[in-house]
């Protein structure tokens, strides 16, 4: 694994756009980016890269990430020259953090022995940062953060990050009645409406607990509550329900997932 440097100029590039990005990084969204990587073709999936505000107002560390495609030619972001077919080099990128300036390691402290000057003062997209440099760039930024030290998401070839976090989760959900659940589970009898699997005959009886109360009419789709009954309810098991979800802002009916998946039987 390589570290680089890429670099963010906010003339180029308004802050409110990473700020809608840092906005999605908080609310735990996942963000890929397609970011300029000046004339690199070295870099590949799996490096580690770091985001360098330039100019005068506030220069310094704002974001990091891991690269998710390796170098690739696209459209010019310079509007003038893409319209004469030229084409600049870039990187995918899934940010792990941005943040506003004034949260960011300030050009300041970057130079009290953690990045060479010479490093600061690009112009390009796309630098190597050596070992030496990136091992303290990524403490001092963790410690920033007041995050753990990261781990690649390649390692031995398979997928890690760190979970497990406790996150402060505030929001709204629609209030279901345990009494009309309870009566709709009763007379399913351990059976899932859409595959028809009996789990009452499962684990000793345990399987039931695979079986979820689905809303023919999902709730959200209205601003206002609605007097439901047994007969707006399906019981299916977890795999069913979470098909019939698919597409979350159109629900499958009972009939058309049965339709569907007996013609992939």
């Amino acid at each position: 694994m390589s570290t680089y440097l890429l670099t963010w100029n906010p003339g180029r590039l308004p802050n409110d756009y990473l700020k809608e990005v840092a906005a999605k990084l908080q609310r735990e969204e996942s963000v890929e980016d397609q970011w300029s990587c000046g004339n690199n073709k070295s870099i590949r999936q799996g490096d580690r890269v770091f985001l360098l505000r330039q100019g005068h107002d506030s220069p310094g560390i704002v974001g990091s990430g891991w690269v998710t495609r390796a170098s690739f030619r696209a459209g010019h972001w310079d509007a003038k020259k893409r319209e004469k077919g030229l084409k600049a080099w870039y990187v995918l990128v899934e940010w792990d953090a941005l943040v506003s300036a004034d949260n960011g390691l300030p050009r300041a402290t970057l130079l009290a022995g953690v990045l060479p000057e010479s490093l600061l003062s690009v112009r390009s997209s796309g630098v190597t940062i050596e070992d030496e440099f990136a091992g303290r760039l990524e403490e001092r930024w963790a410690v920033r953060r007041k995050a753990p030290l990261p781990v690649a998401p390649l390692v031995l070839g398979a997928i890690a990050a760190w979970e497990g976090e406790p996150v402060e989760h505030r929001g709204y959900r629609r209030k279901r009645d345990q009494r009309l659940k309870r009566a709709a589970l009763d007379a399913a009898k351990g059976s899932c409406a859409v595959c028809a699997t009996d789990y009452s005959n499962v684990l000793d009886g345990k399987g039931v607990r695979v079986l979820q109360v689905h809303h023919k009419k999902q709730l959200g789709q209205n601003d206002a509550p609605r007097l439901n009954t047994i007969n707006d309810l399906a019981v299916v098991c977890a795999n069913c329900h979470a098909l019939i979800h698919m597409n979350a802002k159109k629900a499958l009916t009972i009939e058309v997932l049965k339709s569907l998946l007996k013609e992939a039987r």
